[in-house]
């Protein structure tokens, strides 16, 4: 789909007001300010946007949780090992996820720093390709922790985009941890909001939030920007995630009634 002029310029004016640092808070993005070494800020990225689903007040709570006991992430992953992972998050529960199924995960990050030597490299080892991205996780029985959405069976992998939209962007927004990597190719995280507003507009047509309903609203933004089609994907959110920005009222104003 190519985005009409109207559109395009909703789009741009909800990215000049809301894609500013003062927006952040509360979003799990927000934990990685404390970690000014890359090696700390890609793990901590990545365990705060594989919980970043459910209420954003819950998952920030939840991230917190983790983060404290993990302190130095880059070395408690590295030098850990599934039984002390374990032992550590014996009593974490969220939502359906547990101590075991946040073990699993730990350790897939570890076997792919052992593997790859970064997290960063593991990206650039799969052809800078989400797909490619997710394999690095998989274990040798072929299985995926759980915290890790697998695209082959449809999954949109918001959370996983949102990580890499952290991780490859670079502005006063987006960390771009990971140097020299194009944003051209990213998905849209597609949340429920992002979803309800690719409905509106048009730019979805599947009725439900899957990896196609993703494709769909990042090729609409692309024919805004195909340098950086995500780009418009942190003004947006904010619209759901910040009450006192009237969502609705916006949603009603700038983008129509629902479809």
């Amino acid at each position: 789909m190519t985005v009409d002029r109207s559109l395009a310029a909703m789009l741009e004016a909800a990215y000049r007001a809301y894609h500013r640092p003062e927006y952040i808070v509360p979003d799990p993005l927000q934990f990685l300010a404390g970690y000014p070494d890359p090696a700390d800020q890609e793990i901590a990225g990545l365990i705060a946007s594989s919980l970043a689903l459910g209420r954003v007040n819950s998952i920030i709570k939840t991230v917190a949780s983790v983060l404290a006991v993990i302190e130095e992430p880059r070395r408690y992953v590295e030098k850990g090992s599934r039984s002390r992972f374990l032992r550590d998050f014996r009593t974490f529960v969220y939502r359906f996820y547990t101590g075991e199924d946040m073990a699993d995960f730990l350790e897939s990050i570890r076997l792919a720093i052992i593997c790859h030597g970064s997290v960063g490299n593991a990206y650039v080892s799969s052809g800078e390709n989400l797909d490619g991205f997710v394999e690095t996780f998989r274990g040798e029985d072929g299985r995926l922790p759980s915290m890790i959405a697998d695209p082959a069976k449809g999954s949109c992998c918001k959370r996983l985009s949102l990580y890499l939209r952290w991780m490859i962007r670079n502005d006063w927004i987006d960390p771009g941890t990971w140097k020299g990597l194009s944003a051209g190719s990213l998905l849209v995280p597609l949340d429920t909001h992002m979803f309800r507003i690719g409905r509106a507009t048009g730019c979805i047509t599947r009725r439900q939030p899957d990896r196609k309903a993703a494709m769909e609203l990042t090729e609409a933004f692309r024919s805004v920007d195909c340098e950086d089609p995500v780009r418009f994907d942190f003004s947006l959110s904010r619209l759901g995630i910040r009450p006192e920005l009237d969502f609705e009222r916006w949603f009603r104003r700038g983008f129509g009634e629902a479809a």
